[in-house]
């Protein structure tokens, strides 16, 4: 026969938490490997001699200086995408204000054609009617 004490649900809790347990575990035996391996690669201060700890501090004030000049260098180059992005919509302004102005004064050049030929026909009819009028003195 096969006992069990408690209902499935507490059966279940406890498996997960023996579960959440190794996964723990073996978590922190990683974490301890990798730190130990750490410790390896890089001595401590103790272990180090004085050119080793020259060394070290050189190595890390270049790492500084090295972040310092990527990041000012990417400062840079936002910027000038900045300015890039804003000449490009400048140049498109400009074009759209030109394209305008060429619309602007093709109507003016319509309306000018239509004025003139407005113009020209009633000056035409104007001179029809002295024509008739000249014409039916004459007669």
């Amino acid at each position: 026969m096969n006992f069990t004490f408690g209902s499935d649900a507490s059966r279940k809790k406890m498996l997960l938490k023996q579960e959440k347990a190794k996964q723990e575990a073996f978590r922190l035996q990683k974490a301890k490997e990798a730190r130990s391996l750490e410790q390896n690669l890089i001595p401590s201060p103790k272990d180090m001699s004085i050119a080793e700890a020259k060394h070290a501090i050189k190595r890390e004030e270049e790492a500084k200086q090295q972040l310092q000049q990527d990041v000012v260098k990417r400062m840079e180059e936002e910027k000038a995408q900045e300015d890039a992005e804003e000449e490009a919509k400048q140049e498109d302004d400009k074009k759209a204000q030109e394209v305008q102005k060429r619309q602007a004064r093709k109507e003016a050049n319509i309306k000018a054609r239509e004025e003139k030929r407005k113009k020209k026909k009633e000056k035409k009819a104007q001179e029809e009617a002295t024509m008739k009028a000249t014409e039916k003195q004459i007669k």
